[in-house]
């Protein structure tokens, strides 16, 4: 297990004042690399900039509930099964403000009464971005227009063919916490679980 830190490639969207979750997994993911089978799961929302460090599982019981700890990832490739997580990162430079238009990819998606149809282009661009924005929009189409949090997405494998997506809406998981199943090419190849934005 390495115990080295490696700061991650954040910024804020748009006008959002947080970092998003599909940021922090594809900036985790470009260190990781291809795995066969991908969790990630959100503790908190984070509001600068982090780092990645590798974790033995006996710790992960722990630090879930650490108010540093802002995001988890587990990975299995052929012969193990490793943790990493996202924390904060020590004397934080000020992260950038990048333009965001999130409907470029839901704009040629095909929306149906309980799933919607990814377009291949723009889900091959970013896949992490392409899966929070489309089911963010499912969501809204099927339950209430709301501000929707991204709390956990499951992969199997990362990366995944990105022909022929489609995500349906299953629907509660548990806790208020809604799950909508992953397909390519007609084959289930994971699931995204997004839960409603707290009242303030």
């Amino acid at each position: 297990m390495s115990t080295e830190t490696v700061a991650l490639d954040l910024h804020f969207k748009g006008q959002r004042n947080y970092i998003t979750g599909a940021d922090i997994a594809r900036s985790m993911l470009a260190i990781i690399g291809p795995c066969a089978s991908l969790r990630v799961e959100f503790h908190h929302m984070a509001a600068g900039a982090l780092m990645m460090r590798e974790v033995a599982a006996m710790e992960l019981p722990a630090l879930k509930h650490r108010e540093d700890v802002y995001a988890l990832m587990a990975c299995k490739d052929s012969s193990s099964l490793r943790y990493w997580i996202a924390q904060t990162l020590p004397q934080a430079p000020e992260l950038l403000r990048v333009d965001y238009d999130e409907s470029i990819y839901t704009r040629s998606a095909v929306l149906m009464a309980s799933s919607v149809q990814a377009d291949a282009y723009t889900l091959e661009s970013n896949p992490i971005d392409a899966l929070v924005a489309l089911n963010k929009h499912l969501l809204n189409h099927c339950v209430e227009v709301h501000p929707w949090i991204f709390v956990r997405l499951d992969l199997q494998p990362w990366p995944f063919d990105c022909k022929d997506v489609q995500l349906d809406l299953v629907g509660n998981a548990s806790h208020g916490i809604h799950r909508t199943t992953i397909s390519s090419n007609g084959k289930l190849v994971g699931s995204i679980y997004f839960t409603r934005r707290p009242a303030p």
